[in-house]
């Protein structure tokens, strides 16, 4: 059965029109190891606060939940949510929140 990856689609291109400094977010940022699902887009960041995951959920409301998971021992505990954003505001947050600016 084939998963419906529309969001995760939607997703990755508002990511890859905006940029942090002049650049492209993508590279800018190193994002990796992308995974996607039905209702949101999953990627990691090289990053000085030790944040392993983010995970970007389009919600009921067709807002975005920003979430930051950190990796403790072999588990990935949620630290940090950031609900209800619109699409543009997605990348400063990013930034903000796992340091890479």
């Amino acid at each position: 059965m084939k998963q419906n990856m529309q969001v995760a689609e939607i997703i990755m291109s508002q990511l890859k029109q905006s940029k942090v400094n002049g650049f492209p977010f993508f590279n800018y940022s190193g994002a990796k190891d992308f995974v996607g699902a039905e209702n949101f887009l999953q990627f990691s960041i090289p990053n000085k606060k030790r944040v392993a995951k983010i995970r970007i959920v389009l919600d009921a409301q067709d807002l975005y939940n920003l979430e930051f998971y950190k990796k403790k021992g072999f588990e990935m505990i949620k630290s940090k949510s950031v609900d209800g954003i619109f699409a543009d505001q997605m990348v400063d947050i990013i930034v903000k929140e796992v340091g890479i600016n």
